[in-house]
C-alpha cells in the first residue's frame, strides 16, 4: 500500500515522503496513529506532500517568531531630540525601533508592528504583530540634539 508519510519515522523516511508499506503496517499502525495517509493516487500524493511542506515552512516560521518574541525587551528607551514642551522635532516610528532593535541583534523589520508615529516625549505603547507581545517605548527628551 502506498503511504505519504506526515512525520519522520527511523528507517522508513521522512516527513512528506511516499512510500510503498505492507497493508498490515499502514492499516495496524502508521494511519491510526496519524504518521501517514494512504494515496489512492499520484495527484492524491502531492497534495498531501505539499501540505506537509507547507506545515513544516510554518513550524519554522513559528519557532523563528517565538525565539524574536524571547529576545524582545519589555521596555525600550530612547533618546530623541525634543523642545521645551515635549514635541519631538522627528516623529519616532517602526523603522526607528527597528534600527534600535539592530544595534541588539535582534532581526525585526517595521511592518511586524502596530504603531502610531511617537510624536512626544512619554511612555507610549506599540505592538509586535508575529507574537503578540506588548512592548513600552519610553521616550526621552535628548538635552544634546535640541
Amino acid at each position: 500500500m502506498k503511504v505519504v508519510l506526515l512525520e519522520d519515522i527511523k528507517g522508513l523516511g521522512v516527513r512528506g515522503d511516499v512510500r510503498e508499506v505492507g497493508d498490515g503496517y499502514a492499516l495496524n499502525f502508521l494511519i491510526p496513529q496519524k504518521k501517514a495517509l494512504e494515496t489512492k493516487d499520484v495527484q492524491g500524493a502531492q497534495v498531501v506532500r505539499q501540505q506537509a511542506v507547507k506545515n513544516q515552512q510554518r513550524e519554522q516560521r513559528t519557532e523563528k517568531e517565538q525565539g524574536i518574541v524571547k529576545m524582545l525587551p519589555d521596555t525600550i528607551t530612547l533618546r530623541v531630540p525634543a523642545n521645551e514642551q515635549g514635541t519631538l522635532f522627528r516623529a519616532v516610528t517602526a523603522d526607528t525601533v527597528v534600527q534600535h532593535l539592530g544595534g541588539q541583534d535582534i532581526p525585526t523589520a517595521p511592518q511586524q508592528f502596530a504603531m502610531e508615529p511617537i510624536k512626544e516625549v512619554g511612555e507610549h505603547t506599540i505592538h509586535y504583530k508575529q507574537g503578540k507581545k506588548t512592548i513600552t517605548v519610553i521616550v526621552e527628551r535628548d538635552e544634546k540634539g535640541a
